[in-house]
């Protein structure tokens, strides 16, 4: 909370928490996408740990995760930028590895499952489709890859035959 309120944030852990529950109540299957920063001025190891149990708890479907840099003109402008390099790369990458678990579980959850996808694009030289679904932003969430050539830009039903951490592969359903 106290890192919220340095940020200017509006909110706090607890109506944040609160927030997301309810949607995830009233909207069965939303999917809820997050950006974190971690190793924000006077972050300490106790505050990445909340973080990173909250992340646990609220088991985003979409995260993404950054190390705070310092930039003028910003409330923590006038700071002083005192988590070392190291250490905001090695929180980042725990909270990154905790989310490819939660990612991998979720995407598991898909196998056999058929899905709407859209076509983003055919690669020639693997000779597969990439898509994705309702779930995902272009370039930078989980595809869909099927091994069949789709024209892009076409929606098309997809059972899910496989799964990773960041894709999933099926066949036309």
């Amino acid at each position: 909370d106290a890192i919220l309120k340095s940020m200017r944030r509006g909110t706090t852990k607890e109506k944040t928490t609160k927030l997301l529950k309810e949607f995830r109540k009233a909207v069965p299957g939303i999917v809820i996408r997050t950006t974190l920063i971690v190793g924000y001025p006077n972050e300490s190891e106790e505050e990445f740990q909340e973080l990173k149990e909250w992340v646990k708890e609220m088991r985003f479907e979409r995260l993404g995760c950054f190390t705070y840099s310092h930039e003028e003109n910003t409330t923590a402008g006038f700071m002083q930028d005192d988590v070392p390099k190291a250490v905001k790369i090695e929180r980042m990458d725990g909270i990154m590895l905790l989310q490819q678990e939660i990612s991998q579980r979720k995407n598991r959850m898909m196998l056999n499952g058929t899905f709407n996808v859209l076509i983003d694009e055919y690669k020639t030289k693997s000779g597969v489709s990439i898509g994705r679904t309702f779930k995902n932003a272009p370039e930078i969430d989980n595809i869909v890859v099927v091994e069949e050539k789709i024209d892009p830009g076409r929606f098309v039903d997809v059972q899910i035959t496989s799964t990773d951490v960041y894709e999933v592969r099926g066949v036309l359903a």
